[in-house]
């Protein structure tokens, strides 16, 4: 019985470890989604009216979510957003763009943590109800709950 829950220990840590490497593998693919298809521009000498930049930042973060979208201020920094909102500054007057590529390791970290710990309780779970059904099924199957019901050993 030692071997089965050495087995299910070890099958949910590699679940839990395929499940890390798989949400750090989701993590790059969005963020170089994101690099490709939004453009990370900073703008040096014109501000657009709070206005516009309270609409671009909903924007934003309504198609990405909190991730990437950051508006903030007017000169110097940076902005996250799709090619439409590129659009938009540029017809407002602001023309000097720097790509500014953004990798955020810290959340990537924490996803992959999360998932490992997730799919790990999540699998160890799984196998320790396997064993149960499996000890229940044996113990019914065999006629030992008769046995015991006797008194007999």
């Amino acid at each position: 019985m030692k071997r089965i829950y050495g087995l299910i220990l070890r099958a949910s840590l590699v679940v839990a470890g395929l499940a890390a490497l798989v949400s750090i593998y989701d993590t790059f693919h969005r963020n170089s989604l994101k690099v490709s298809e939004t453009f990370a521009r900073r703008y040096s000498y014109e501000c657009m009216s709070r206005v516009a930049d309270e609409e671009l930042e909903r924007r934003a973060k309504n198609e990405y979510g909190n991730f990437n979208a950051r508006l903030v201020g007017c000169s110097g920094t940076d902005f996250y957003g799709s090619p439409e909102e590129l659009l938009l500054i540029r017809r407002s007057g602001i023309d000097k763009f720097i790509p500014v590529p953004k990798v955020d390791f810290r959340m990537m970290g924490i996803d992959a943590l999360a998932a490992f710990v997730i799919w790990g309780i999540g699998s160890l779970l799984f196998g320790g109800l396997l064993v149960f059904i499996y000890r229940v099924g044996r113990w019914t199957w065999t006629g030992k709950w008769a046995l015991e019901e006797q008194g007999k050993p």
